[in-house]
């Protein structure tokens, strides 16, 4: 089984765009890439790359702070993130089962994301209130459904199971981009793709996924440290020196 993957990209990962395209290697069902991005990056990787041109999808960060006021202009590009990681789905080409890549990741041992049959789905500890309380404004059949946490900057993404989340979400005369915007309470971190993707599956689906754990860092600088017995960094633009 081939899991295509698809990384949402803004220029302040320049620094680790290459190095996490190049170490896609190391996955043992790395179907096709896309990059989504406002442009091409063109960058010389030793796996070619789809690019997505992020002008296609119905939203932007301009939009985004229409749709709710409570979420400054300068933090709308972390919710237009989140978004398009929900709704790259409706590109076709994509495979029906695809990774969602944070373009900040950067793998270092091989890894697969299937285990005794399943899907396997690696997580944090985490936890955020506002999350949930915006996934529960969204529909009262969110919730945190197990003690893990979701966010580990990676999900693995269904097709068929977005469209039964947004079957939940969706109101009618509005986008359920905009009942998403709109039921965030937290302008600054108020919502997350992946705690609502991670926890509607695992209360609806649970024996049908499995949670394994990967080991991983958040780090200051990918570049310097040897980092053993880590199965991926993460290396964020905020801890860059």
């Amino acid at each position: 089984m081939k899991i295509d993957i698809v990384i949402p990209y803004t220029p302040k990962d320049d620094y680790t765009l290459q190095s996490c395209i190049n170490s896609l290697t190391k996955l043992k069902e790395c179907g096709n890439v896309y990059i989504i991005s406002k442009e091409d990056p063109n960058i010389q990787t030793e796996i070619e790359y789809n690019w997505i041109d992020e002008a296609i999808f119905p939203f932007t960060k301009q939009s985004i702070v229409k749709i709710n006021n409570k979420i400054l202009e300068d933090r709308s590009g972390w919710y237009l993130q989140q978004l398009l990681k929900l709704f790259c789905y409706t590109q076709t080409q994509i495979s029906d089962t695809f990774l969602v890549l944070d373009s900040d990741v950067i793998f270092l041992k091989e890894i697969s994301f299937i285990e005794y049959g399943k899907l396997a789905y690696n997580y944090s500890h985490e936890y955020t209130p506002d999350y949930f309380s915006c996934m529960g404004r969204l529909n009262y059949f969110f919730e945190k459904s197990v003690s893990k946490s979701g966010i580990c900057h990676h999900m693995i993404f269904e097709k068929k199971i977005l469209e039964e989340i947004f079957d939940l979400i969706k109101i009618d005369g509005e986008k359920v981009y905009e009942t998403i915007i709109k039921a965030v309470d937290n302008g600054f971190s108020g919502f997350s793709e992946y705690e609502l993707y991670f926890h509607y599956i695992f209360k609806r689906y649970p024996k049908e996924y499995t949670i394994r754990n990967l080991r991983y860092e958040d780090v200051d600088d990918y570049k310097v440290g040897s980092y053993i017995g880590l199965d991926y960094i993460a290396n964020h633009a905020y801890r860059r020196k």
